[in-house]
């Protein structure tokens, strides 16, 4: 036995063919046997053949690698950080063999921007002559904004007159190239004069008042779209203050007792307390608390005037956790009279059968009123219909074509 011991083949030493002859005299022809060197080794390059890009979150992208000079075919895998990627590969070869083109498709997260997208190739029985390119992931995704209001502040104690922040902390690729600021889905822009101020990714509003409460957003916007933040809702605690469209006005007989109700708004809306004053030009009396009956936002009391002294203001004041009512309710107590008669009634709406009459109103002296319309035959004055009514506009029906009618109209409180 011979052995041949071949250091440091090359790549050109590729299908070389090594013979060993053997002879033993010189009579006889030398015995002579081949062998044909087949090696594997390494990739000599590796590259992606698309240069960097810009990627878009959640969009699918294709990447390409191309391995030359590796026999066998390589080992290609690619990898997106530590992680490998197993899922949609696709490997062709040259017909020589020399060169391999490996396919990923892939769809790029918010979390892989920053990560290295890598194509490694070694070869195949031995791994080793290992070699790899790849470029570091530039990923664009939809801004995320987290609201939060100020860190000095208490949300849940937020007086009128106090100054409110809030902060609109963004994530996005690429930046941000404007912040909007909502309340009730309303957008808000800066308004010096109500105290509305917007700066950077800041909002401020100073000495905030009441009709302020509501639910605040941000929303970031940047070329993949535009990003909600959670909504934060704004309450913002006041004293209490009269109610509008309630009764200011009471007619009230001599001895005759009336309930007057004073109702507010206010926040917090619970554990109110109520004081009230009778007022004339000429003295003012504080109303002993147990003639003071509280429910919720409503206070009543019940009054009854004995002499001409009697009549004049009763003011209400309310009281909350946030402080007391500044201007009260007022309520004017007046001796209580007939109602001033209706005036300027027309007919509109005229029809065979039918007819809306409607009339102008005069003071109800101080009580509730009522509207009576009395229809009698114009022929005969008997009376044919009798009408009342909250308001001073009546419909009349079930008239007869060609007939005449008288109509009066009353009012009575």
């Amino acid at each position: 036995m011979n052995v041949l011991v071949l250091d440091g083949l090359e790549r050109s030493d590729l299908h070389s063919i090594l013979t060993c002859q053997a002879s033993n005299n010189n009579l006889s022809a030398p015995v002579s046997t081949s062998v044909k060197i087949d090696m594997h080794f390494g990739p000599l390059s590796v590259r992606l053949v698309k240069g960097r890009e810009t990627l878009s979150a959640g969009k699918r992208y294709e990447a390409k690698c191309e391995v030359v000079g590796a026999r066998p075919t390589p080992r290609i895998s690619w990898w997106r950080g530590t992680q490998q990627i197993r899922d949609n590969i696709t490997i062709h070869s040259s017909p020589d063999g020399n060169m391999t083109l490996s396919t990923v498709i892939f769809v790029p997260q918010k979390q892989d921007e920053g990560k290295f997208l890598g194509c490694r190739a070694a070869d195949q029985r031995t791994g080793e002559g290992s070699l790899e390119d790849g470029w570091k992931l530039n990923v664009n995704y939809v801004p995320e904004a987290d609201l939060s209001l100020g860190a000095s502040l208490n949300g849940s104690n937020i007086r009128e007159g106090d100054d409110v922040y809030f902060e609109c902390n963004v994530r996005s690729n690429p930046r941000p190239y404007k912040i909007t600021w909502r309340r009730n889905e309303n957008i808000l822009v800066q308004n010096l004069g109500l105290g509305i101020i917007i700066s950077n990714q800041s909002l401020v509003l100073q000495r905030v008042g009441r009709l302020q409460s509501g639910i605040y957003t941000c929303l970031a916007h940047n070329t993949e779209g535009d990003g909600v933040s959670n909504p934060i809702t704004l309450n913002v605690r006041y004293a209490p203050y009269c109610k509008q469209n309630q009764q200011f006005v009471y007619g009230v007989a001599r001895n005759e007792k009336t309930r007057v109700v004073c109702e507010v708004m206010s926040n917090p809306s619970t554990s109110l307390s109520f004081h009230w004053v009778f007022n004339t030009s000429a003295d003012k009396t504080d109303i002993q608390e147990t003639e003071v009956n509280v429910m919720g936002s409503v206070s009543t009391i019940d009054y009854t005037p004995r002499n001409e002294m009697d009549y004049g203001n009763l003011l209400c004041w309310g009281r909350n956790s946030v402080g007391v009512q500044q201007n009260p309710c007022i309520f004017h107590l007046i001796p209580a009279g007939r109602p001033d008669p209706v005036h300027n009634c027309t007919v509109h709406n005229q029809t065979l059968r039918s007819m809306i009459v409607s009339c102008g109103s005069g003071f109800d002296g101080g009580l509730a009123q009522e509207y009576q319309l009395l229809v009698r035959s114009g022929n005969t004055h008997s009376l044919l219909m009798n009408l009342t009514s909250r308001t001073s506009e009546f419909k009349i029906l079930d008239l007869r074509p060609g007939e005449g009618y008288i109509l009066t109209i009353f009012s009575h409180n």
